[in-house]
């Protein structure tokens, strides 16, 4: 919740990971594959990985901010930032 009742967003799937942008989760786990399918294995293994490399889901997030650029968040389509666009 931020701001209030009026600012509540719930994703619609239970983890960020699956709203970090395709084209760089892409790029760290080197593979073409579907943001789904990266997340869906990611999630599911033990440590949190995909494709032969292991991340923890903190490392994950740093390489995410860290590669974020606006025209990841100002493409739309993305639940999480289209409701994040919406705050004062």
């Amino acid at each position: 919740m931020l701001l209030g009742d009026d600012h509540v967003c719930v994703l619609p799937k239970n983890g960020i990971e699956y709203f970090y942008p395709q084209r760089i989760l892409q790029s760290v786990f080197d593979t073409a594959d579907s943001l789904d399918q990266i997340v869906d294995a990611y999630l599911a293994s033990n440590p949190n990985g995909y494709n032969g490399k292991d991340i923890s889901k903190t490392q994950l997030a740093k390489v995410i901010a860290e590669e974020l650029t606006v025209a990841d968040v100002d493409a739309g389509g993305n639940e999480l930032f289209d409701f994040l666009r919406t705050l004062p």
